[in-house]
């Protein structure tokens, strides 16, 4: 723009100057010379300022180039930084999202571990309803193993007088074995007797029998012939 405005006021100068060269006649020949020298000047300076204006044109070119390629990859660089925003807002989504239901989970753990604990406290609950009442029905059983092992020693006391008691009618009844063999013997040596009284009795009939027919003397005395 500083450029453009410079040649601007160079083609003001250049127009100044053929005004003033349009006014040659009326003016003196030195002051024609400076006029033309000036002109060459300005004419110089013109061609100076085309130069200049055509290499800012160039530059401007380049530039408005190196800008548009810029200003694409000022786009594109918009567009990775709305996608790194679009990520960085899905990131802060998601983690929402994960902090959401970790809460939620967090929830349902604590929810659970309460479940858990109430539920292992009725469970010891129970367990020392049936501890205690196991160790009622231990108490009991071990009064009934006293009593059953009263029992068993009473029963043994029963069994070892049994025994006992056995052992007393083995030898009784040997005893009376003994007895009835004595028995025996005696009633053996009883019949022995009474055949050997048989006989002497038989005898003494005979003998009887025999002085019967004797003349009658004086009474012999009789003898007891009942035996048992």
């Amino acid at each position: 723009a500083g450029f453009e405005a410079e040649a601007a006021a160079a083609r003001g100068k250049l127009a100044q100057a053929t005004e003033a060269l349009r006014r040659q006649s009326e003016m003196s020949a030195a002051e024609r010379a400076s006029l033309t020298l000036e002109k060459k000047q300005i004419e110089e300076q013109c061609f100076s300022a085309r130069d200049e204006l055509s290499t800012l044109r160039l530059e401007l070119k380049r530039m408005r180039d190196r800008m548009a390629v810029e200003a694409a990859a000022g786009h594109t660089q918009i567009e990775v930084a709305r996608a790194l925003v679009a990520e960085e807002e899905r990131a802060a989504l998601r983690a929402r999202t994960e902090r959401v239901q970790a809460d939620r989970l967090s929830h349902q753990a604590s929810e659970e571990r309460e479940r858990l604990r109430a539920e292992l406290q009725s469970v010891r609950d129970r367990a020392e309803k049936e501890r205690a009442g196991l160790d009622e029905e231990l108490a009991s059983l071990r009064l009934e193993v006293r009593a059953t092992q009263g029992k068993v020693a009473a029963l043994a006391d029963k069994l070892h007088a049994s025994k006992q008691s056995i052992v007393e009618a083995g030898e009784a009844q040997q005893r009376t074995q003994a007895a009835q063999e004595e028995l025996l013997r005696m009633k053996e040596a009883s019949r022995a007797a009474q055949a050997a009284a048989q006989v002497e009795a038989a005898r003494l009939t005979r003998i009887l029998k025999s002085t019967s027919s004797l003349p009658p003397q004086q009474e012999a005395p009789k003898r007891n012939l009942d035996f048992d």
